[in-house]
């Protein structure tokens, strides 16, 4: 776990404890118990959120976070017999306020390049949105092109159908025509030996007969 956390914070100026646990995937009270030992142990520094709250910030030991608060607060010394000149209280009381206007600085700092890192994450999500969202357009075109494809398909087999529809419409007319002739020519053969005064009659006179008999039917078809 240590090293998850290290890692991470190696990543980003400062973090918070829920932060930490929730980039690492690992319960928080693990990671808050760990914490506390890397602080400790001199591993890792912390100090209060700005802007009032009990939540902490923490943050990996660097060298030159201790070069700073060393130079602010100055190198440990033996104690000394005092002159005259340290004991100014008003020269004792700057060390602790400089120490303290640098550690607000270097928090500061810190909340500066947390919000950096923020920000770069939120542009990664968004990145990784867009290209997501137009992984899903390039797929639903895909499929545009499919069922246009198919539309085109069944369209031509419609166009086929009814072409072949018209064709067997024109046959069912001719048929229907030639059976319509059979029927009348059959009715006149009926007709014309019911009556036998037309029996001596030539070949070419009952011709004639059947023609003028065959375009009557026509007529009285195309009238109905």
């Amino acid at each position: 776990m240590r090293a998850d956390i290290e890692k991470y914070l190696a990543t980003v100026q400062h973090s918070t404890s829920k932060t930490i646990a929730d980039r690492i995937g690992i319960e928080r009270g693990e990671v808050c118990a760990e914490l506390n030992r890397m602080h400790s142990e001199g591993v890792i520094e912390r100090g209060k959120k700005p802007g009032g709250g009990n939540e902490y910030l923490y943050w990996l030991m660097r060298n030159d976070d201790v070069e700073r608060l060393e130079a602010a607060i100055g190198a440990p010394t033996m104690p000394a017999v005092q002159s005259e000149a340290s004991q100014d209280p008003q020269v004792e009381m700057e060390k602790p306020e400089a120490a303290q206007d640098e550690l607000d600085r270097v928090l500061r700092i810190a909340e500066l390049e947390k919000e950096r890192d923020d920000l770069r994450t939120k542009i990664f999500d968004l990145t990784r949105s867009g290209a997501n969202r137009q992984d899903k357009i390039g797929s639903l075109e895909a499929k545009v092109e499919t069922l246009r494809t198919e539309v085109e398909a069944v369209t031509g087999q419609r166009d086929e159908l009814r072409r072949e529809n018209q064709s067997l419409s024109s046959k069912c007319r001719v048929l229907q025509a030639q059976l319509n002739e059979y029927d009348e020519r059959h009715r006149f053969e009926m007709w014309f030996h019911a009556h036998p005064e037309w029996q001596g009659e030539s070949e070419t006179i009952k011709n004639r007969m059947l023609e003028a008999w065959l375009e009557r039917s026509r007529v009285l078809e195309v009238e109905v």
